[in-house]
């Protein structure tokens, strides 16, 4: 390779000289500098590690160790220092390197013994991580953590009982269904309950038994009601210790005080077991006076079983032990805990966890000052460049007889135009830092606070670190889509605080924007109700009695939406609801197409809030689905942050945002009620079938039975019904108003076999469909077959499964005559399988293996009303 010859008047022969000196000189400064350092320990780059006997951590995780994706890990830790004091930091990180780290400050002196609670997100199928003590950058102490991950969509239940062996059989044994999500159920005790609501989203259900809620500490009990509200199941059992262990709970939770013991013979607690084993006996249980909800059973006029709701959640009393040997070792066990503990097809039961949340972070995105400029603006500066590069800068040359300058025009004007089309772009984007949040706050009515999750993006224009601090304590975490994609995350590092809690170098690329996840208690508008629900309507007035504008309000309930017209509900404003939910047929509807329409505003600003409000609706109840049915549900949206996000030593950004309230309202049942179709919640309580299985579109069912109990919203009182009507229907979805046809009860002698109503029908598919309405005679001979009723359709009798109600006066299942998709029918002596909760028990029977088309199994919806009145 040819070099270029230096400059003639640059003498060469000094280089290697001149090198040979200065790599003398490097190696004198490397040997000096040890010495340098000891003689001035300040400015010793790390502290020394103290001796590892000194210092000694303990770490226990809560929950027993059991995590999900997007919900918080918390861990116990206690710290002993025998040596010399310890200023630094208690961190908890991932078994991966490069992974977030989250930790607290921490101060030891001599002798010092502390305890803390960390709080962490964990990897996806993670399965430890490690508890560190840091003096500066030094690690001094470390602890390993053994987790065990479960999915995002599998129900976790939790058991804290005082002998959880007589319970988690039977209630891991109801919970497996080859059907649905896999459910896991996890022992615990009272000290394995986290302080922080936040931490309580990795479980769905919970079941107390015989252990003393006084154990529960007050931040315990307020996370345990917080939880709840949100959306919990809290089952409590009772068993061999009286009523003492319950005081702890209060009389806020409990649907009935337990004061004594009773006998309650087997036909009290019938309603919730089903059919009785031939050995049942008498049972103990806890009895008392109804404070709110609804009766499952009674011992005379003492409330037995009753259940309650609390925000968007259920608490459940059960006065007797399900554990009785005649109990556990029947059918029964598995009626009554599926029951209590309703399975799910869907995600995980716990509204607190959002194991998808993409859409919200994609939505983060949607900045008025970084859209694209308008398209007017974009087309004149390009019909500009255009003549001005070309006809104009032609003509001006000609003109001037210098056609050849066109080598330095042209570039000349190029140069100008980019310069130009960056100016605007940056005026238009703006130079200043953007804070935008979207927060959704969940808070229980008249509070002014509630739970809020608010997803943050920092956008800079250019590169920049930020030192993120953010009032109240909150737990920060990357969002949750980024451990469910498995995408590689930016490591957060996070120090949490009781006042505040920072997010310590955030990075921010040139002209992005980077988001996170913050969980806190959060303000939220308080708003009065003065609702009642009368004959399947839901009637009153809502006011809003804070210093909001509420916008885009809406109230949910059995199934039904009512949206307030703009411009939405004023500070101070009352405005009247009429939502009736017997009409109710927005089925494959998207709730936010209910809410907003399905067209966009002109207006590019308000068009940008519809987006942004839209697609947190969308991430929040995806695929048309609606909330519970068992209370009434206040949406409402708020322009502007909710959370403070502060950016220490960089001024006040520019903060934007957009803040969601879901509220539960109370509401006042009339004692003249109709419960329809959206108002009942439904279970499966048992299934025989190889597929048998449902969701909110409609059941599936192959040969075999399935049991499903459907019982109304939550009301206080015991229930006298009147009427019941049924459908069974293929895709169409019907109002009913209570004026059906006659179904009748098949005759005695045509009732199939209790215990196998399956039998041994054919199952050829071309083989003749069951006669309906047939009737045998009282003198013995062969019953007389019946002509078969009407069949539109020509398949009703294959692809529709035979229904069965459970008679509650006589604990026995009735099969009916052969319902048809294109009809409604009124159920004779419907007090008869309506217990007192307005519960009513289905099982729908599969006979034949296959349909004329081959199919395994036959698809079909249930539909129902129920009218009757409330003691």
């Amino acid at each position: 390779m040819n070099r270029s010859p230096l400059p003639s008047r640059i003498s060469t022969g000094w280089l290697p000289r001149s090198l040979v000196a200065l790599q003398a000189a490097l190696i004198l400064i490397a040997a000096l500098a040890p010495a340098a350092l000891a003689q001035d320990p300040s400015a010793s780059p790390s502290p020394s590690a103290l001796p590892a006997s000194e210092l000694s951590i303990v770490a226990r995780p809560l929950l027993g160790g059991n995590v999900r994706p997007g919900a918080w890990t918390a861990v116990d830790v206690q710290v002993t220092n025998d040596g010399p004091a310890v200023n630094g930091e208690l961190r908890i990180r991932g078994q991966q390197e490069g992974r977030s780290q989250y930790g607290v400050e921490v101060q030891l002196p001599p002798g010092a013994v502390q305890r803390f609670t960390l709080y962490a997100q964990t990897a996806l199928f993670g399965s430890r991580i490690f508890v560190d003590l840091a003096n500066g950058e030094q690690i001094v102490a470390t602890q390993q953590v053994n987790i065990r991950s479960h999915d995002a969509y599998s129900p976790i239940v939790a058991v804290v009982a005082e002998r959880p062996e007589r319970v988690l059989p039977q209630v891991t044994g109801a919970m497996v269904n080859p059907n649905v999500s896999t459910t896991t159920v996890i022992q615990l005790a009272p000290a394995d309950l986290p302080p922080r609501v936040e931490a309580w989203a990795a479980i769905d259900r919970l079941v107390w038994q015989d252990v003393d809620a006084a154990q529960l500490s007050p931040a315990q009990l307020e996370a345990l009601k917080l939880w709840i509200g949100a959306g919990g199941r809290l089952t409590i059992l009772g068993g061999t210790t009286g009523a003492g262990t319950l005081r702890g709970f209060g009389n806020d939770l409990l649907p009935f005080d337990p004061q004594t013991t009773v006998e309650a013979a087997p036909a009290d607690v019938a309603a919730m077991l089903g059919s009785l084993p031939s050995d049942a006996v008498a049972v103990p249980a806890l009895s008392g006076t109804l404070n709110r909800g609804s009766v499952l059973a009674r011992s005379g006029e003492a409330v037995i079983a009753a259940e309650s709701g609390y925000g968007r959640g259920v608490i459940t009393l059960i006065g007797f032990d399900p554990a009785a040997s005649w109990i556990t070792d029947s059918s029964a066990s598995d009626v009554l805990w599926r029951r209590l503990l309703p399975q799910t097809s869907g995600p995980a039961l716990n509204p607190m966890t959002l194991p998808d949340d993409s859409q919200i972070v994609y939505a983060l995105q949607n900045l008025p000052s970084i859209d694209l400029p308008p398209i007017e603006q974009l087309f004149i500066l390009l019909v500009a460049y255009i003549v001005l590069i070309g006809p104009i800068n032609y003509l001006i040359l000609r003109k001037l007889d210098k056609r050849e300058w066109a080598w330095v025009t042209i570039p000349a004007l190029v140069a100008v135009f980019a310069l130009g089309s960056y100016g605007l772009g940056a005026t238009l984007k703006g130079s200043d830092v953007i804070v935008n949040e979207i927060a959704v706050v969940r808070a229980a009515q008249g509070t002014g606070r509630g739970i809020g999750q608010v997803y943050v993006g920092i956008y800079s224009p250019s590169r920049r670190t930020f030192d993120v601090r953010i009032p109240g304590g909150a737990l920060i975490s990357n969002p949750t889509s980024l451990a469910q994609t498995g995408q590689t995350e930016t490591p957060l590092d996070v120090l949490f605080g009781e006042s505040t809690s920072r997010l310590r170098n955030f990075e921010v690329g040139f002209g992005v924007l980077r988001g996170f996840r913050a969980e806190a208690p959060a303000d939220a508008p308080e708003v009065e109700s003065d609702l009642r629900f009368v004959s399947g309507k839901l009637q009153g007035s809502i006011t809003n009695r804070s210093d909001r504008v509420l916008e885009n309000v809406a109230v949910l309930f059995g199934g039904g939406v009512a949206v307030l017209p703009a411009p939405g509900l004023q500070p101070g404003e009352t405005r009247e609801i009429d939502l009736d939910t017997t009409g109710s047929n927005m089925f494959g509807y998207a709730l936010s197409e209910r809410i907003f329409g399905t067209t966009f505003p002109r207006d590019a600003s308000a068009a940008r809030a519809v987006y942004t409000r839209r697609t947190v609706i969308d991430q929040l109840f995806p695929y048309g689905s609606t909330p519970s049915a068992d209370a009434p549900l206040l949406l409402a949206w708020s322009n502007g942050p909710v959370m403070d996000v502060e950016l220490a030593g960089d001024g006040t950004p520019n903060r934007v945002g957009e803040g969601l309230f879901m509220i539960p309202l109370a509401v006042r049942l009339d004692a003249q009620q109709v419960f329809s179709d959206g108002v009942m919640r439904r279970s499966i309580v048992e299934s025989t079938a190889a597929q048998g299985w449902g969701d909110q579109s409609g059941y599936y069912l192959s040969r075999g039975t399935m049991s499903i109990e459907a019982a109304p919203a939550r009301f206080d009182g015991s229930f006298r019904a009147t009427a019941l009507e049924i459908a069974l229907t293929q895709g169409e979805v019907r109002p009913l108003r209570g004026n059906g046809d006659p179904l009748a009860p098949l005759p005695e002698a045509d009732q199939p076999d209790q215990e196998d109503p399956v039998g041994t029908e054919s199952t050829d598919p071309t083989a003749s469909p069951p006669v309906l309405g047939g009737g045998g005679s009282d003198d013995g001979d062969d019953p007389k077959p019946a002509e078969p009723l009407p069949d539109p359709i020509g398949r009703d009798a294959q692809t529709l499964p035979a229904v069965q109600l459970y008679d509650y006066t006589t604990q026995r299942w009735v099969e009916f005559e052969q319902p048809l998709t294109t009809s409604s029918y009124l159920i004779a002596s419907p007090e008869r399988y309506v217990n007192s909760s307005g519960g009513v028990l289905f099982r729908f029977v599969n006979r034949n293996a296959t349909d004329e088309f081959g199919m395994e199994q036959t698809y079909f919806q249930l539909l129902m009303r129920v009218e009757g009145a409330i003691e």
